[in-house]
């Protein structure tokens, strides 16, 4: 169900890690925190949308989850701040749908839901809308048909998918 790779990993080339305008690329430190499911897999990620106040000032972390077979796809990740006090303005897209998101030192899964054969995973800031930076924890990212977001799957690739609470098939 989640067509999202390496879902705690934002290290990883699956995630890309874009800047345009005076903004810089997301820097990414793997396992720097506790995620919401207890595990020290939690990535710290640091956004700069540089001194620019315009819709072209942005910096943000990008994954395709492009595939034709529905209208509707939902985008969520889990976000907090990273030193649990401070609070930051940012934004989540799902392909053209984009909501702004206020990130509190304490864990929470944010979603936005596209209607579009392609759509994909961001998190970022953008110049028109956010402060200049944001240093958080992110983990559980998912993206998905429908139009509300289900139960995390932790996806790697599509044969190493793991649901808390769901058991695999094996061959007997």
């Amino acid at each position: 169900r989640n067509l999202a790779t390496f879902t705690e990993e934002f290290d990883n080339a699956a995630w890309q890690k874009l800047a345009a305008g005076t903004g810089v690329a997301p820097s990414v430190t793997a396992n720097a925190g506790t995620a919401p499911d207890g595990t020290a897999t939690a990535d710290r990620v640091v956004f700069n949308r540089g001194a620019g106040t315009t819709s072209d000032d942005i910096s943000r972390l990008f994954q395709d989850v492009t595939d034709p077979a529905s209208g509707f796809g939902v985008t969520s990740f889990y976000v907090r701040s990273f030193d649990g006090v401070s609070s930051y303005s940012m934004r989540l897209w799902a392909g053209f749908n984009e909501v702004n998101i206020t990130v509190t030192g304490a864990w929470q899964r944010f979603e936005v839901t596209s209607i579009s054969t392609s759509f994909n995973c961001q998190l970022g800031l953008v110049g028109n809308q956010n402060q200049q930076n944001a240093d958080v924890l992110v983990w559980g990212a998912q993206g998905e048909y429908g139009s509300t977001a289900t139960p995390y799957q932790r996806v790697v690739s599509r044969f190493d998918v793991t649901e808390a609470g769901q058991t695999g098939y094996g061959l007997s």
